[in-house]
């Protein structure tokens, strides 16, 4: 009947066990009852905060601004505009509707951060702003 006695034990040498760190997983369920090392990272971090590897926070305003804010430069990695599982992902598959039927609900949302340059005689408005999308995957 399952694994009931699982350990984590902190191999880094580190005394802090916050950010990315390997820990040993004694009779680990995913590994049938074996014992494994797992990468983790744990946070302390407040929720508007990213964890760097080393355990630090930094605001999640300076992550991927191309200046590096944690001491171990975490915060400038793996910065893709969304991150895929590129073997399962198949781009013609959409999220489905929540309600099998019916369309899916995508909330848009643009932040204009500059009005760079507006031209009244040819009707051109120039700016610089942040546009974001939210749905929600029922997958």
């Amino acid at each position: 009947k399952g694994f009931p006695l699982n350990t984590m034990k902190l191999l880094d040498s580190s005394r802090r066990p916050f950010g990315k760190k390997t820990w040993e997983a004694g009779n680990y369920v995913c590994a049938q009852g074996k014992t494994v090392p797992l990468v983790l990272q744990l946070s302390n971090c407040e929720k508007d905060k990213f964890t760097c590897n080393d355990g630090t926070c930094v605001s999640l305003f300076d992550r991927c601004d191309k200046k590096p804010d944690c001491k171990d430069i975490s915060d400038e990695k793996q910065c893709r505009i969304v991150s895929l599982d590129e073997k399962s992902y198949i781009k013609d598959n959409p999220a489905p509707a929540l309600v099998y039927g019916e369309k899916l609900n995508v909330t848009l949302s643009i932040n204009i951060q500059n009005i760079l340059d507006i031209q009244e005689v040819t009707n051109v408005l120039i700016l610089k702003f942040d546009l974001e999308s939210a749905w929600v995957d029922s997958r």
